[in-house]
């Protein structure tokens, strides 16, 4: 029953993805509602994490990308990029939902004019049922489905000029292919926490290992600095993908955040822009006296050359 369950998890969702046919949000809400009553609340949340965040955060954050980024510029974004990646979860919410309008019309004028194949009503036929299928025949189409899905959806990841660049093709990818599961658990579907367990929860430990400690090593300021704007950026776009305050609350307030921000040592790099500030301080008293002695010289030497000739 359950493996049943999860198989037909996994295909409504890359079937909604494909638009092989028109999921109704009401059937996802009905997948969730059976993991409620069956009190496998984590298992919904390990589903999604396994089968469609992973993949992308796979081919998306890896320690050559990283590098790369590093050695390039420090993988910071500068301060015109700043909010930028926090819209990119509304926007591809906002495109998501235009696209499916579009879908549907699509579909009803295919429909009326008879054009739409037998495969999508064959299709929609067994997806409504799929209780006629066994489970190695369902496991059989989910991953076939799946493979497919991230052949056609493939993001160059690799081609990212900055780190921020990289984390707004992340959370644009991962936002595609989830914002019609998040978008199903509004009230009362409250009890999931998406984001938190399945989302960030593959994101942020794949960038701290992908990363390691050079990552967040503060003796570079203004490269620790990059890295640090961009990370916060990142995590106020996965704030955004929360559907509402409380799963907002519970992200921010959760141990996985807490260990990610942790590994910034904002103390030291404090430390050492005081000393700059300092540094540039001290520069400036000592050259100016004599700058001013070296005036005060010329000075007199123009007044006594003056008064020779006089």
């Amino acid at each position: 029953m359950l493996k049943l369950l999860k198989r037909t998890f996994v295909d409504v969702m890359i079937l909604q993805q494909e638009d092989i046919i028109l999921v109704p949000q009401e059937v996802i809400a009905q997948c969730l509602r059976c993991f409620i009553s069956l009190d496998k609340i984590e298992l919904a949340e390990s589903t999604l994490r396994e089968h469609v965040v992973k993949p992308i955060i796979k081919t998306a954050i890896t320690k050559d990308i990283i590098k790369a980024l590093l050695q390039e510029d420090g993988g910071g974004g500068g301060d015109d990029d700043d909010g930028h990646l926090s819209k990119m979860s509304s926007t591809n919410s906002n495109n998501n939902k235009n696209n499916n309008n579009k879908n549907k019309k699509n579909k009803s004028k295919k429909r009326a004019k008879g054009d739409v194949p037998p495969s999508s009503s064959s299709s929609s036929s067994s997806f409504s049922s799929p209780s006629s299928l066994s489970c190695d025949q369902a496991a059989a189409t989910g991953e076939q489905k799946q493979q497919q899905h991230h052949h056609q959806q493939h993001f160059h990841f690799e081609d990212a000029c900055t780190l921020q660049h990289l984390f707004q093709m992340v959370i644009s990818s991962v936002s595609s292919r989830c914002q019609s599961v998040l978008d199903a658990t509004l009230f009362p579907l409250t009890a999931f926490s998406f984001v938190t367990k399945s989302i960030a929860a593959e994101i942020l430990p794949a960038l701290e290992d992908a990363g390691g400690s050079e990552f967040f090593a503060p003796y570079l300021p203004d490269r620790f600095f990059g890295r640090y704007s961009a990370c916060q950026q990142l995590l106020k776009a996965l704030q955004d993908l929360c559907p509402d305050r409380v799963r907002k609350q519970r992200l921010m307030t959760s141990r996985l955040i807490g260990h990610f921000q942790s590994k910034w040592s904002l103390s030291v790099y404090f430390q050492l822009r005081f000393q700059d500030i300092r540094k540039g301080l001290e520069a400036a008293v000592t050259h100016k006296p004599q700058k001013r002695r070296a005036a005060t010289a010329t000075a007199t030497a123009t007044t006594t050359a003056t008064a020779t000739t006089t």
